[in-house]
């Protein structure tokens, strides 16, 4: 019965796991004849802690009593009210003295009544929660349930872990059984105390009150990793909650730094009046000034102390964040690449594949005497280390704008600096090395159009400016007859283009070989 039991278990371990655990069967089997070191091996507890990612085992079949997911999350603003939801749920506060060391906690009871089978909705029911009790918003309160939820399951039973962490005052509520969360549903009720961590800030309206820092502990994180898509989502949503406690403290820092600035304002007047007691030989009322700018300096000191303090507390912050992108960035990659697709993004006039590590920039060198004309550097800043990768080869950039075309980086720039007209160039998105340019010279300001693989823009023919139409080799394939004004702004509408006329006038062309179709009537 015993081997059978064994190989039930080892049936059910993925393939990367059986050649271990086949290791460990045969010890098992060997120690039902010979003692093994006098002691039996307890595969399912080997397994527990193997490392292997959280998968939670939700229940599937049909049900009798449904709640809405708004009734669900009623469930944890109910507790964060009253700390019992009939024999459901409980709510313990677990606050131990400010001066030990380790974390205070609220634990949240799933009790041995309660019928909740989905993850999702153990999420909803930390979610309500910390909405109520501690103000997060909707986006951060789901964030923050999510990576309770895998912390928890993370360390579900760990009691070890729990001790090195926590005060005192949580351990009362937690076991070997109950500390944590199964990954399965059926394992939930009356066996299940998920710990938030809080940080000594805990209040309504702070948005420091769960400690994101062990939320994230390496393990959770690792865990994360080994999901489907890595659950870039919800990592990136707790950087940017992250970044929103470092914007919090910098607040409080710079509050603190005023009070300062005030309080040494008014010891420096102390100072002066107590001087001028001491020199009229007024004992009495110098020893209250003394007392007083006694205080204000102890005030003081406790600010400088409380300013040091949240300084250390945002360089820390600082470091998880940009350790966290770091991670993100790479997993972004890693993702991209299994899906064997480049991810598609659009911002503004910029459409290109996604680089989700790479900041294009165009840095101002120079411009023309009136300003007219600015000269600018496209470089490419590495947004984590806030370093430059590279520099274009083409100088002298007079476009405003980046254009992403056919895979490539448009702009228009001037062949030398005192060039009065310039060129399109398509630049490499990897090394900003050229690829090719434009056979006519463009107007150095004018403004760009993409249309299919068509480019429209401003060119010069020594009479005046016209436009014309490029083709993906940058060769001019149509051009206007009219002029138009150098600075029109090229719009489209079906198969017609709008452009400024020299005239001033509105004047609509056709886009294939941009002849005047007609001009756009005056009310």
């Amino acid at each position: 019965m015993k081997i059978f039991k064994i190989y039930e278990a080892f049936k059910n371990v993925r393939i990367v796991e059986r050649r271990f655990l086949f290791f460990l069967f045969l010890i098992s089997i060997s120690s039902s004849i010979f003692p093994v070191f006098g002691e039996k091996v307890d595969i399912e507890e080997l397994k527990k802690y193997m490392n292997k990612k959280i998968e939670f085992i939700n229940y599937t079949g049909k049900h009798t009593v449904i709640q809405s997911a708004g009734e669900i999350e009623n469930i944890g603003k109910l507790l964060a009210r009253e700390r019992r939801v009939s024999l459901k749920y409980s709510l313990f506060q677990a606050r131990g003295p400010k001066s030990e060391k380790g974390l205070d906690a609220d634990i949240i009871s799933i009790d041995r009544d309660a019928t909740v089978d989905h993850i999702d909705n153990v999420r909803r029911i930390i979610s309500g929660y910390l909405k109520e009790a501690y103000g997060y918003k909707e986006k951060d309160a789901h964030t923050l349930a999510v990576f309770v939820t895998i912390y928890n399951a993370v360390f579900r039973g760990n009691l070890d872990y729990f001790k090195a962490k926590y005060k005192k005052a949580v351990l009362t509520y937690l076991n070997k059984e109950n500390a944590g969360i199964s990954t399965k549903y059926y394992e939930w009720p009356g066996k299940t105390r998920l710990v938030i961590p809080l940080t000594g800030e805990a209040k309504k309206g702070e948005v420091s009150s769960v400690s994101t820092t062990e939320v994230t502990e390496k393990k959770v994180i690792e865990n994360m990793q080994a999901e489907k898509g890595k659950r870039l989502e919800e990592r990136k949503a707790m950087v940017e909650l992250k970044e929103k406690e470092i914007k919090s403290k910098e607040e409080k820092k710079k509050a603190v730094e005023e009070e300062i600035k005030a309080k040494m304002e008014e010891l420096a007047r102390l100072q002066e009046k107590l001087a001028k007691e001491k020199a009229q030989g007024r004992s009495e009322e110098g020893a209250k000034l003394a007392e007083k700018k006694a205080r204000e300096e102890k005030a003081v000191t406790e600010l400088e102390k409380k300013k040091k303090e949240l300084e250390s507390a945002i360089a820390k912050k600082e470091a998880e964040v940009k350790q966290e992108r770091k991670s993100i960035v790479k997993d972004e990659r890693a993702v991209a690449t299994e899906k064997g697709v480049a991810e598609k993004t659009e911002r503004g006039k910029i459409e290109t594949t996604s680089i989700s590590d790479v900041l294009y920039f165009l840095e101002k060198t120079g411009s023309s005497a009136s300003g007219e004309i600015v000269r600018q550097k496209l470089v490419m800043i590495d947004p984590i280390e806030k370093r430059l990768k590279q520099i274009s080869s083409v100088k002298n950039i007079t476009s405003r704008e980046l254009y992403f075309y056919r895979g490539k980086i448009l702009v228009v720039g001037l062949e030398k600096p005192s060039s009065p007209l310039g060129r399109i160039y398509l630049l490499e998105p990897g090394n900003l090395e050229l690829k090719a340019r434009s056979d006519k010279l463009v107007y150095p300001a004018t403004r760009i159009l993409l249309s299919g693989d068509s480019i429209f823009a401003v060119i010069s023919t020594g009479n005046g400016y016209n436009i014309a139409r490029f083709d993906e080799t940058l060769k001019v394939v149509a051009r206007s007859e009219i002029l138009v004004d150098k600075d029109t702004y090229i719009g489209i509408f079906g198969n017609s283009i709008y452009v400024n006329s020299d005239r001033e006038d509105i004047d609509v062309l056709n886009s294939d070989n941009l002849q005047l179709v007609t001009r756009v009537l005056e009310q």
